[in-house]
C-alpha cells in the first residue's frame, strides 16, 4: 500500500470547505441580524484578508509540487533485488 502526497491535500481541502461555509455562515449572520457596525466591519474584513492572503501563498506553495510522489510505502524493495 502506497500513500501519496494527494491523500494531505484532499484533507486540507475538506478543512479549506468547512471553513468557507464557516465564513459564510458568520457572514449571513452578520447581515441577517443588522449588527454591521465599525467593529464588526474591521473584524470580518481581517478575516477575509487574512483568509485570502492565505490562500494565495498555499497555492503559491502547492502549485509545482508532485502530488504523485510516495509518502509512505510498506512494499519492499530492498529485498527483491539481488545483492550481487
Amino acid at each position: 500500500m502506497t500513500l501519496t502526497l494527494s491523500i494531505p491535500l484532499i484533507i486540507y481541502f475538506i478543512f479549506l470547505a468547512v471553513y468557507l461555509i464557516f465564513i459564510f455562515v458568520n457572514l449571513y449572520h452578520i447581515v441577517e441580524s443588522a449588527s454591521l457596525n465599525t467593529a464588526s466591519f474591521i473584524f470580518t474584513f481581517f478575516i477575509f484578508a487574512t483568509s485570502i492572503i492565505v490562500f494565495y501563498f498555499t497555492a503559491t506553495l502547492l502549485m509545482n509540487t508532485d502530488w504523485a510522489t510516495p509518502i509512505f510505502s510498506n512494499i519492499n524493495d530492498e529485498l527483491s533485488t539481488t545483492p550481487f
